[in-house]
């Protein structure tokens, strides 16, 4: 799997990324493949692209190692509750490609400052 850094701080800055060579379409792809593969390990279970985290056994400690995991091997920060509110890999690829998304348009608009 290559490895990719991209953040989702608050402030929305953020290293070059994959998002930035390849498609949405593909990315969110990549990520949903790249999340089923890292719940199958650390639940040891098949686990699809829309399987839900809790119905497959998922418990906060699994949760906090998919974290982990996340931030390691791809440069994410991403808050436990995510995983409660968007149970899927699928969902979690989308809201992190929509937030990359948000923060892109936020940082390609110019302030105005009226001082």
């Amino acid at each position: 799997m290559n490895r990719h850094e991209f953040s989702l701080a608050t402030n929305c800055e953020r290293s070059p990324g994959p998002q930035d060579k390849l498609s949405k379409e593909n990315l969110v792809e990549e990520l949903e493949t790249f999340i089923a593969q890292l719940w199958s390990e650390i639940l040891d279970v098949t686990v699809g692209v829309h399987d839900e985290f809790l119905v497959l056994g998922g418990n906060s400690v699994q949760a906090m190692q998919f974290i982990s995991r996340l931030q390691a091997e791809w440069g994410l920060e991403l808050p436990q509750r995510v995983m409660y509110e968007h149970a899927t890999p699928a969902a979690i690829a989308l809201m992190i490609l929509n937030q990359l998304d948000r923060c892109a348009l936020m940082l390609a608009v110019p302030v105005q400052n009226d001082c």
